[in-house]
């Protein structure tokens, strides 16, 4: 399990809230879209919670530019999978 999913088990388990979890049901908007769904209209997010997500900026050493990446908290918010509707393709 990743540092993110034990984030949101416990966000869970600290609110009481009665949700089989399993790593791949409770999803961002984003991450929702990258697997060809979308999320309903007027739907509220289930669960918001501070997740870890990564980031990166370009800073100059030496007058050579290179690439540092770091991480961050953010608040997320996450949606299940009643909350979603396959995305139909164009022209299908």
């Amino acid at each position: 399990m990743t540092k993110n999913q034990l984030i949101i088990a416990s966000e869970l388990a600290r609110l009481g809230i009665k949700f089989q979890y399993d790593g791949q049901n409770l999803l961002t908007f984003q991450e929702w879209k990258k697997r060809g769904f979308y999320v309903r209209r007027g739907e509220k997010a289930f669960l918001q919670v501070p997740l870890w997500t990564s980031c990166e900026r370009t800073v100059t050493k030496d007058g050579k530019e290179e690439k540092q990446f770091y991480f961050i908290l953010k608040k997320a918010s996450l949606f299940t999978p009643s909350q979603v509707e396959r995305l139909i393709e164009k022209g299908a």
